[in-house]
């Protein structure tokens, strides 16, 4: 995904919505798939979720916001459950982030494993994932509550523009190629500097 395609809107939406379950924080999840979009290449939710576990582990312990809310967002007619956003912001990220793509992406654990970097270790992550849950929660069909919030939470996002984000990443791409078209021009400067001193010295 470039970002200027005419899906781009719709891919872009599709990562906001994972970086969202991911953060639980609109400003967050915005700031996360920004970092990635402008980074340019092939962007997909492996490279989402390895951009937020790379800032996870820089930024030490970093918990989702328990409180997720998308501002302007239609709320649902039945309130997702609140303390299950709570105990899934209190798990760490690799974890959370194979509970937040096995049940509120839905996805195969073929496609989970190399999103987290743990291949083989899906099963087990997401089992103590849900077994801290239950812990925290009380709650004796947790998988079930998991999913019904997870997708309370989608649907803020779902259908939602990401505003101004795709013309963030624009702005961004234009910085940096102005950037390195600077960086070359001193580069050639200092090229033709080097020859002139040479050649006169000669």
């Amino acid at each position: 995904m470039s970002g200027d395609g005419p899906d781009a809107g719709g891919q872009a939406t599709a990562l906001l919505r994972t970086a969202y379950l991911l953060t639980g924080d609109r400003a967050a999840a915005e700031d996360l798939v920004l970092a990635v979009l402008v980074a340019g290449g092939t962007v997909d939710r492996r490279r989402l979720v390895t951009e937020h576990l790379r800032r996870s582990r820089r930024e030490g312990v970093v918990e989702a916001t328990a409180a997720f809310s998308w501002p302007g967002a239609a709320r649902p007619a039945t309130p997702g459950p609140g303390p299950v956003a709570a105990a899934l912001a209190r798990l760490p990220a690799r974890t959370r982030a194979v509970l937040v793509l096995r049940y509120g992406e839905d996805l195969p654990d073929e496609v989970v494993g190399p999103a987290v970097g743990r291949p083989a270790a899906v099963a087990g992550l997401a089992g103590q994932g849900l077994a801290r849950l239950a812990e925290l929660l009380g709650e004796p069909d947790v998988e079930a509550a998991l999913r019904r919030d997870l997708s309370h939470r989608a649907a803020e996002v779902d259908g939602a523009a990401p505003a101004g984000l795709l013309d963030r990443v624009a702005a961004d791409r234009r910085a940096q190629r102005s950037h390195r078209a600077g960086l070359a021009a001193l580069a050639v400067l200092g090229a033709a500097v080097v020859l002139l001193v040479l050649l006169t010295v000669g």
